[in-house]
Protein backbone atom coordinates (compact mmCIF):
# COMPACT_ATOMS: atom_id res chain seq x y z
CA UNK A 1 0.00 0.00 0.00
CA UNK A 2 1.14 3.53 -0.72
CA UNK A 3 -0.53 4.80 2.44
CA UNK A 4 -3.05 3.54 4.92
CA UNK A 5 -6.09 5.66 5.70
CA UNK A 6 -9.11 4.62 7.72
CA UNK A 7 -12.73 5.76 7.31
CA UNK A 8 -13.54 9.16 8.79
CA UNK A 9 -13.20 12.92 8.42
CA UNK A 10 -9.78 13.69 9.92
CA UNK A 11 -6.94 14.53 7.51
CA UNK A 12 -5.49 11.03 7.97
CA UNK A 13 -8.87 9.51 7.03
CA UNK A 14 -11.02 9.21 3.91
CA UNK A 15 -14.69 8.71 3.12
CA UNK A 16 -16.05 7.73 -0.33
CA UNK A 17 -13.08 8.38 -2.62
CA UNK A 18 -14.33 9.14 -6.14
CA UNK A 19 -11.20 10.18 -8.07
CA UNK A 20 -7.46 10.66 -7.73
CA UNK A 21 -4.53 12.21 -9.56
CA UNK A 22 -0.80 11.54 -9.16
CA UNK A 23 1.60 14.33 -10.12
CA UNK A 24 5.19 13.98 -11.38
CA UNK A 25 6.53 14.28 -7.81
CA UNK A 26 4.42 11.33 -6.66
CA UNK A 27 1.92 13.43 -4.69
CA UNK A 28 -1.55 11.89 -4.71
CA UNK A 29 -4.57 14.20 -4.93
CA UNK A 30 -7.65 12.43 -3.57
CA UNK A 31 -11.19 13.61 -4.25
CA UNK A 32 -13.02 12.59 -1.09
CA UNK A 33 -16.70 12.86 -1.99
CA UNK A 34 -17.88 11.81 1.47
CA UNK A 35 -15.97 14.68 3.09
CA UNK A 36 -16.54 17.20 0.25
CA UNK A 37 -12.83 17.89 -0.14
CA UNK A 38 -9.57 17.21 -1.97
CA UNK A 39 -6.51 16.22 0.02
CA UNK A 40 -2.92 15.99 -1.20
CA UNK A 41 -0.76 13.15 0.10
CA UNK A 42 3.02 13.43 -0.29
CA UNK A 43 4.95 10.20 -0.83
CA UNK A 44 5.19 8.36 2.48
CA UNK A 45 2.84 10.77 4.29
CA UNK A 46 0.52 9.46 6.97
CA UNK A 47 -1.73 12.54 6.78
CA UNK A 48 -3.16 14.43 3.84
CA UNK A 49 -3.07 18.19 3.35
CA UNK A 50 -6.35 19.95 2.60
CA UNK A 51 -6.08 21.62 -0.83
CA UNK A 52 -9.74 22.20 -1.81
CA UNK A 53 -13.12 22.13 -0.09
CA UNK A 54 -13.29 20.79 3.43
CA UNK A 55 -15.56 23.60 4.57
CA UNK A 56 -18.62 21.42 4.91
CA UNK A 57 -21.25 20.68 2.30
CA UNK A 58 -22.91 23.65 0.63
CA UNK A 59 -23.30 25.89 -2.38
CA UNK A 60 -20.97 28.82 -1.68
CA UNK A 61 -17.79 28.87 -3.79
CA UNK A 62 -15.62 27.58 -0.94
CA UNK A 63 -17.95 24.64 -0.31
CA UNK A 64 -18.60 21.53 -2.37
CA UNK A 65 -21.61 19.27 -2.54
CA UNK A 66 -20.87 15.72 -3.66
CA UNK A 67 -17.75 16.47 -5.73
CA UNK A 68 -17.48 13.86 -8.45
CA UNK A 69 -14.27 14.26 -10.48
CA UNK A 70 -11.12 16.37 -10.58
CA UNK A 71 -8.36 17.53 -12.90
CA UNK A 72 -5.06 18.92 -11.61
CA UNK A 73 -3.16 21.24 -13.94
CA UNK A 74 0.37 19.82 -14.18
CA UNK A 75 2.20 23.18 -14.33
CA UNK A 76 0.21 25.14 -11.75
CA UNK A 77 -1.44 22.50 -9.51
CA UNK A 78 -4.75 24.37 -9.94
CA UNK A 79 -7.55 21.93 -9.19
CA UNK A 80 -10.69 21.77 -11.34
CA UNK A 81 -13.58 19.98 -9.60
CA UNK A 82 -16.92 18.67 -10.81
CA UNK A 83 -19.28 19.87 -8.07
CA UNK A 84 -22.11 17.43 -8.83
CA UNK A 85 -24.98 18.61 -6.61
CA UNK A 86 -24.26 22.27 -7.42
CA UNK A 87 -24.12 21.51 -11.18
CA UNK A 88 -20.92 23.46 -11.68
CA UNK A 89 -17.18 23.28 -12.28
CA UNK A 90 -15.07 25.04 -9.65
CA UNK A 91 -11.40 25.91 -10.12
CA UNK A 92 -9.32 26.08 -6.93
CA UNK A 93 -6.26 28.33 -7.15
CA UNK A 94 -5.22 27.58 -3.56
CA UNK A 95 -6.85 26.36 -0.36
CA UNK A 96 -8.80 29.57 0.18
CA UNK A 97 -9.44 30.77 -3.39
CA UNK A 98 -12.02 29.12 -5.63
CA UNK A 99 -13.58 30.52 -8.79
CA UNK A 100 -16.61 29.45 -10.77
CA UNK A 101 -15.25 28.00 -14.03
CA UNK A 102 -18.55 26.91 -15.57
CA UNK A 103 -22.19 26.25 -14.75
CA UNK A 104 -25.08 28.51 -13.84
CA UNK A 105 -27.05 26.14 -11.67
CA UNK A 106 -28.84 22.91 -12.52
CA UNK A 107 -30.94 22.84 -15.65
CA UNK A 108 -31.04 22.32 -19.39
CA UNK A 109 -30.06 25.78 -20.65
CA UNK A 110 -26.76 26.21 -22.53
CA UNK A 111 -25.09 27.81 -19.49
CA UNK A 112 -26.27 25.08 -17.08
CA UNK A 113 -25.30 21.50 -16.28
CA UNK A 114 -27.60 18.70 -15.26
CA UNK A 115 -25.48 16.90 -12.65
CA UNK A 116 -22.11 16.68 -14.43
CA UNK A 117 -19.94 13.63 -13.75
CA UNK A 118 -16.57 14.18 -15.41
CA UNK A 119 -14.18 16.74 -16.84
CA UNK A 120 -10.94 17.21 -18.72
CA UNK A 121 -8.91 20.37 -19.21
CA UNK A 122 -6.79 20.53 -22.36
CA UNK A 123 -3.81 22.50 -21.04
CA UNK A 124 -2.19 22.46 -24.50
CA UNK A 125 -5.16 24.39 -25.93
CA UNK A 126 -5.67 27.45 -23.69
CA UNK A 127 -7.29 25.35 -20.94
CA UNK A 128 -10.24 24.24 -23.03
CA UNK A 129 -12.70 22.61 -20.62
CA UNK A 130 -14.59 19.44 -21.56
CA UNK A 131 -17.43 18.31 -19.28
CA UNK A 132 -19.38 15.03 -19.18
CA UNK A 133 -22.90 16.18 -18.43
Amino acid sequence: AIFNATFGSDLNQLSAVNALYIDVSGNIYILDTGNNRVTKWAPGASTGILVAGGNGQGSSLRKLSNPYDLFVEPNTSYIWIVDYNNCRIVKWINTSTATLAAGAGCGTQASQFYYPTGLFVDTSDSNTLYVAD
